[in-house]
């Protein structure tokens, strides 16, 4: 079969540079694959797309109507049909692609830039320069303190008044149940006052890492191609943009794997050094997540590249790990008395690993009770699949779907395989865990970014010859010119609806109903010395008030507590005598009602909500 054939031609990868170890550079076999194989990875590729492009049990905003992205989806395939063998477009997206493989250190220095500066803009337009869900806002108060030199603030008289998001009151102290690492970045920006600058920076950063570890891994057209890729990813503009951990995490761990594989070519016990306090960092920042991706890349190489070279380097990434480890553990002491029990367990014991009837959180209208199972364990997959087949890059339900084409479709080499597996290890122990972590995308996979976006490259280049192997009379300049069609079709998809729609209205615009808006109108009904009671159906409302509080509640110069009514309102009233009581209400309706105009005429500096009727 002319498609067998093809299926067996080895990826262009002989003499290019910025590769390790050309010696043994391809580990795939020569010999071509049976009808019946060639059969079986089709099936398994089509069962996987329609698996990660219907969730079988839950909506989320990052999933648009189906309607609409089988439209963009349709469109882009007619495009490419209308334009495969048309000669002015062959030889317009060969220069583009060209040009883009092509790309000078000032074009990159650009997109670096923008990497920065387009998160920034996200914060400040679109989220506000706040956290939208309670997360976020316990790692800013974890930052707070951090940024006075504590780990813990002292229990507030009438500490109902004043709940810190998921944190734990033990003997007569206050403290966040997350590990310290992102919240010591985070503290330089409060120290700064402006916290909502350190993940745009971070972004920036990772997109500098993921190009160098892209060109250690491939060559440099490869690596410019996979930044371009992803410096348009929605779910990496709107995590750099966010006050979560998961850009921390993706730029230790690219750092990680960068100078795992380079020390490993150079044969550097320094860049084993460098791999060792990056993955010892990414534990402080997301135990979980490191020990996935740590457990993938020394297994594989263990296993499958195992050298003088990368035994020297597993030695000091196991090292810096322990080293890791070994800080968190002494943090977990400090907090609770224990070693190896972190905070997170004293406030929900039941929320860790595993499977049981005792783990795992009752959550979602279909799953009120708690419990893990393989069941449930699939139906996490499925969403965070289907929504990073949305989210990665914006495309109609297609993001995934060059990245699957390659591993399935293509032969390939260690490398590829060495992405895989970092993939397959990482979302399998994810598998462990009942939450879906759904939040400013798949969060949980969001480490996973540098290798989802390159083996997303290699799908593309691969798939001209796929498609010109189902038959001689395509030629391969046509084959290309549709799936250059196809992809700039989904670019603008992503660009002019994806993109505008998760923006504009859910999830991002108002998210959970948290909006700039809010300071602005308490700012202008308090002053220094007041008591404020905050009228509100939830913790998660409280938050975005609780955080403007000192880490000492007591020395505030306005003290922001939640309103428990009138009884219980009394004795805290009683207590700050020498304070002005003002009541306010979380305006929910109103901001119900605010459009994405009368936000930007906000952050222009013009008035966009009326303060009228929040205080009472």
């Amino acid at each position: 079969m002319a498609l067998d054939h093809s299926l067996s031609v080895r990826l262009q990868n002989a003499a290019e540079p910025g590769a390790m170890i050309e010696a043994d550079r391809l580990t795939t076999s020569e010999s071509p694959r049976s009808t019946l194989e060639t059969v079986v990875r089709i099936v398994t590729l089509v069962l996987l797309l329609a698996f990660s492009s219907l969730s079988l049990n839950w909506y989320s905003p990052y999933i648009r109507p189906y309607s609409l992205s089988l439209v963009g989806l349709a469109g882009s395939l007619l495009l490419g049909v209308a334009l495969c063998r048309n000669g002015s477009w062959q030889s317009f997206s060969q220069k583009i692609a060209t040009r883009i493989a092509r790309a000078t250190p000032r074009d990159r220095r650009w997109v670096f830039i923008w990497g920065l500066l387009a998160p920034g803009a996200v914060s400040f337009f679109i989220l506000d320069p706040i956290p939208h869900i309670p997360d976020g806002y316990a790692y800013l108060f974890q930052a707070k303190l951090f940024s006075v030199g504590k780990i813990a603030t002292a229990t507030p008289a009438f500490s109902e008044f004043f709940p810190a998001p998921w944190s734990v009151d033990l003997d007569g102290r206050v403290f966040s149940v997350f590990p310290p690492g992102w919240p010591m970045l985070l503290a330089l920006g409060v120290a700064l006052g402006q916290p909502a600058i350190v993940n745009p920076v971070l972004g920036a950063l990772s997109l500098f890492t993921m190009w160098h570890l892209w060109k250690e891994l491939f060559d440099e057209e490869r690596a410019n191609a996979a930044l371009l890729l992803c410096a348009v990813s929605p779910f990496f503009l709107f995590m750099s943009a966010s006050f979560m951990s998961h850009n921390a995490s993706l730029f230790a761990s690219s750092a990680f794997v960068l100078a795992f594989l380079r020390g490993v070519r150079l044969s550097s016990p320094r860049w084993g050094a460098l791999a060792g306090a990056a993955i010892g960092f990414q534990i402080l920042v997301r135990p979980p997540s490191a020990l996935f991706l740590f457990a993938a890349v020394i297994g594989y190489f263990a296993v499958a590249r195992r050298s003088r070279a990368s035994w020297i380097v597993t030695a000091c990434s196991t090292a810096g790990a322990a080293v890791g480890t070994g800080i968190y553990s002494i943090y977990n002491r400090l907090l609770v008395g224990e070693w190896g029990t972190p905070p997170l367990y004293f406030r929900a014991p039941e929320n860790r690993f595993g499977f049981g009837a005792d783990i795992g959180l009752p959550w979602a209208s279909s799953f009120p009770t708690p419990g893990h199972d393989v069941f449930r364990a699939l139906l996490n997959l499925n969403f965070n699949m289907s929504v990073m087949n949305n989210d990665l890059l914006g495309w109609p339900i297609a993001s995934l779907a060059f990245a699957l084409l390659c591993l399935l479709l293509v032969r390939l080499d260690w490398r590829h395989h060495l992405c895989a597996a970092i993939i397959v290890t990482t979302a399998a122990g994810y598998l462990g865990y009942w939450y879906n972590g759904v939040a400013f995308g798949a969060r949980f996979y969001y480490c996973l970014l540098p290798y989802l976006i390159i083996l997303t490259v290699e799908g593309v280049r691969a798939t001209p010859k796929l498609l010109a192997s189902f038959s001689s009379r395509v030629p391969d300049s046509s084959a290309r010119a549709f799936v250059g069609a196809v992809v700039a079709g989904f670019v603008l998809y992503g660009a002019l609806v994806y993109v505008p729609r998760v923006a504009l209205t859910g999830p991002y615009w108002n998210q959970r109903k948290i909006s700039f808006e809010l300071y602005e109108e308490l700012a202008s009904i308090v002053q220094p010395g007041d008591l404020v009671l905050v009228e509100t159906d939830t913790d998660e409302r409280y938050n975005p008030v609780f955080v403007k509080n000192e880490p000492v509640v007591s020395e505030s110069p306005i003290i922001y507590a939640w309103d428990r009514g009138d009884a219980k309102n009394a004795q805290l009233i009683e207590h700050y005598a020498d304070r002005r009581v003002v009541r306010w209400r979380y305006p929910m309706e109103r901001l119900q009602d605010e459009t994405p105009i009368a936000r930007l005429r906000a952050r222009l500096g013009r008035p966009a909500l009326e303060s009228g009727g929040g205080a009472r």
